[in-house]
């Protein structure tokens, strides 16, 4: 079966979950004998090298690097057709795929699916966030800062009053007319299906996988592990941050939480930040975070970037990894990572995050609240909260089914043909 994989971003560029999962199913497919796999990912022209619209990575036949142009951030329709439509055509004829698997729609557009769908090949999607529901970069937080729990013209509107309802109303009408050829979605966590199967989409279409990961990150979590450091510093809790820093992801909300750890005993906790592309935010939330980190000087450590094949070390050197993000998180990569580093998570009491922690692997706080979380630290210091028993956190026969169940829903999705177009 030949798959051809759609991605908004290659992790040696771009280090976000989705770009991370798209690569690892890629990876994971090549291991397989019955399947034939090719990833596209969206990089910067810089990357490419020259003036055509693809290049291959590190000379891979099956790891090409392509430049689409960008969508319209409300219609999510894209701004050149006509140069899309060429290279769709091109893809296809370079490597005649039996099934094509968009990861993300973002740099694609939701034009893809039409080209895709009037050249007769099946289609299956995975929804990662909610950018076909929410214009608000697809977080369903309301620009107040509220979560949002469900989209409506009026509501949306309300956001946006640069855009009027009707205007949502049509948006919304023509995304669904437009993803009818898509045969088969995919979504990291039941929470995120719920959502978008009370927007419009149907159930029967929708199947729920957590994202794969790497081999690289799997053979990372069967290295030994030789716990925390035994140094100077031991009788600290390390809490670990790991993955993007942007206004979602709640480091703000740690930062204030630890500004709220009462003095006695900031010197039983060490908090430690590994995150990327803080340098892109706005200048307004870096000064927030430059001092909140100034003010926190004593307590956090701000490491920076990280390579993605160091994240299993990088995480065993703490007691537990903390995921604050404010939005509802779908399935994070970094909760996945944690896991085959068998630490205990403390994140979020919100979307797909909490739907994991409910296994067993960690514990909750309110989300957006540094108080709360100032709380549950200081449970954690005190030892009023223990931390799970995590030997069984990460098993390598799951992991592998869920490429199994990828290949099974390509199958379903080719066996079926794509769904006619309205």
């Amino acid at each position: 079966m030949r798959v051809l994989i759609l991605a908004h971003g290659h992790p040696a560029f771009s280090t976000g979950g989705g770009e991370q999962a798209a690569h690892a199913l890629y990876a994971r497919l090549l291991e397989r004998d019955n399947v034939a796999p090719v990833l596209v990912a969206r990089a910067p022209r810089s990357a490419i090298g020259h003036d055509a619209s693809f290049g291959a990575f590190q000379a891979s036949p099956t790891e090409i690097l392509a430049d689409p142009p960008e969508q319209d951030h409300f219609s999510l329709e894209s701004t050149q057709f006509a140069v899309l439509e060429a290279m769709v055509e091109q893809l296809l004829e370079r490597f005649r795929p039996d099934l094509v698997h968009i990861e993300h729609l973002a740099y694609w557009s939701i034009d893809i699916v039409e080209l895709l769908g009037r050249a007769g090949v099946p289609i299956v999607l995975t929804l990662h966030e909610f950018l076909l529901i929410c214009h608000h970069d697809g977080q369903m937080i309301k620009t107040d800062g509220r979560l949002c729990r469900a989209e409506s013209p009026a509501a949306c509107a309300a956001c946006f009053p640069h855009h009027s309802a009707g205007e949502f109303y049509l948006r919304k009408r023509m995304i669904l007319q437009r993803l009818a050829p898509i045969a088969r979605f995919v979504s990291p966590s039941a929470f995120l299906a719920d959502r978008f199967v009370a927007w419009g989409l149907d159930r029967a279409r929708i199947t729920v996988i957590d994202n794969p990961l790497s081999p690289d990150v799997i053979a990372q979590g069967n290295a030994p592990d030789r716990g925390v450091a035994d140094d100077a510093d031991r009788l600290a809790i390390r809490i670990g941050f790991f993955g993007q820093v942007n206004p979602y992801k709640g480091l703000d909300v740690l930062l204030g939480a630890v500004s709220q750890i009462p003095k006695p005993l900031r010197a039983s906790l060490s908090v430690g930040i590994h995150g990327a592309n803080f340098d892109a935010q706005g200048s307004d939330f870096r000064a927030k975070i430059a001092a909140l980190l100034e003010a926190n000087a004593d307590v956090v450590a701000n490491e920076g970037r990280y390579a993605n094949g160091d994240v299993v070390a990088l995480m065993r050197q703490y007691d537990w990894i903390v995921v604050p993000s404010i939005w509802w998180e779908n399935s994070p990569v970094v909760i996945q990572e944690a896991l085959v580093a068998r630490r205990p998570i403390l994140c979020s009491a919100i979307g797909g995050m909490a739907e994991r922690v409910a296994q067993g692997v960690g514990v909750t706080f309110q989300p957006g609240s540094a108080a709360d979380l100032a709380r549950t630290l200081v449970a954690i210091i005190t030892g009023r909260i223990v931390a799970p028993d995590m030997t069984a956190a990460c098993a390598p026969d799951v992991e592998e089914a869920r490429v199994t169940h990828y290949v099974s829903v390509f199958a379903t999705a080719l066996a079926a043909g794509r769904a006619p177009a309205e």
